[in-house]
């Protein structure tokens, strides 16, 4: 079983928005994310096997705004970020979580991925209690924070 870092899931999320959006994104000291992050999209997932965990993200409305934009190929100002937003950040969960579990051994070993789900910020102050690893994506409108939780604790935060 392999372990993740921050700097390597935040290249798995680089190359997922990369992939699928076309979206170029960077990684930031995660201590930017005190400053004018002000997260309105929230989506976890969780998996068991192998190994058990959860990934949370959380999304400025500039990035959600850019990120689907990139997904559909419409202009940024046709994007309704209200009606399109969580599930657009539930599919990027999908994604990063496949990536994630792959990264963990998943060509080696079973892993069954949840289904990601809309949740609450409160959610996120819980798994900052219990962060395995912390990475902050920007974008050139907007911010991502990843969490990427061990663990039954991680994984009973959904």
């Amino acid at each position: 079983m392999n372990t993740l870092d921050e700097p390597s899931l935040a290249q798995l999320a680089i190359s997922a928005l990369e992939r699928t959006a076309f979206l170029i994104a960077d990684a930031a000291d995660v201590k930017l994310d005190a400053i004018d992050f002000e997260p309105t999209y929230f989506s976890i997932i969780t998996y068991k096997g192998a190994s058990a965990g959860s990934i949370y993200l959380e999304a400025d409305e500039g990035f959600m705004r850019e990120c689907i934009a990139s997904l559909l190929g419409i202009e940024e100002d046709k994007v309704n970020c209200s009606s399109m937003g969580a599930d657009a950040l539930d599919e990027l969960a999908n994604i990063i979580a496949g990536m994630v579990v792959i990264e963990l051994g998943g060509d080696d070993h079973r892993f069954e991925l949840g289904i990601p789900t809309h949740c609450s910020q409160e959610t996120a102050t819980h798994l900052a209690e219990d962060r395995t690893c912390l990475c902050l994506l920007m974008s050139e409108n907007g911010r991502l924070r990843i969490r990427w939780t061990t663990g039954t604790v991680g994984a009973i935060a959904a």
